[in-house]
């Protein structure tokens, strides 16, 4: 479903933070009004496990890198996912 509503794909030169935002709202509309960088990726009342997992993979898929389980566990915030993004994309 997220395929057909989020064709793109990014480029090196976009900047992460704006085209993760574009994931977080397609993946939680509702919960998507008020991200920072700080918004917490754990007990968050609008993010079930089930949303935290396809946000990851959405990232995975849009910005055409891969995290390993280790990786995803040290995420706190959607800031600690732009660094991950950004680290693996040099």
């Amino acid at each position: 479903i997220l395929g057909q509503t989020m064709s793109f794909y990014v480029e090196t030169n976009r900047d992460t933070w704006d085209e993760l935002r574009k994931i977080v709202q397609a993946v939680l509309p509702e919960g998507a009004a008020s991200l920072t960088r700080e918004t917490p990726l754990r007990d968050n009342a609008a993010w079930d496990w089930v949303a935290q997992v396809t946000l990851l993979l959405e990232v995975e898929r849009v910005f055409r890198v891969r995290c390993s389980v280790s990786e995803i566990a040290y995420l706190k915030t959607l800031g600690d996912v732009v660094a991950l993004i950004d680290s693996k994309r040099g």
